[in-house]
């Protein structure tokens, strides 16, 4: 019976050390920085500048030169995608969540 007892605290000891640092871990892998995303925003076509106006005001107007894409449908009425974008991966935004622990 005392070699029972003695060999309780080690295993019970051992195995609570494991838990608190599987704990430790799994707790410090939920409390990370979220990433802010650019501020900016996307990317803005750039403004081309016109000439002056003919009345002689001085002022010029903005013209902006966006080429629109042309939109173009399968059978089932869905907008077709180019190869590039069908084929590209794309990236996963936001946290990952594994075995119900978020990373």
């Amino acid at each position: 019976m005392r070699s029972l007892m003695l060999g309780f605290p080690r295993t019970f000891f051992s195995s609570v050390s494991t838990l608190a640092l599987v704990g430790c871990l799994a707790l410090s892998t939920g409390c990370h920085r979220y990433r802010i995303p650019d501020p900016k925003g996307p990317p803005q076509p750039k403004v081309k500048l016109g000439k002056a106006d003919s009345n002689g005001s001085g002022m010029s107007e903005a013209v902006s030169s966006l080429k629109t894409d042309k939109k173009s449908y399968d059978k089932q009425g869905l907008l077709k995608q180019k190869k590039y974008e069908r084929r590209k991966l794309t990236r996963k935004v936001g946290q990952r969540k594994i075995f119900g622990i978020v990373f």
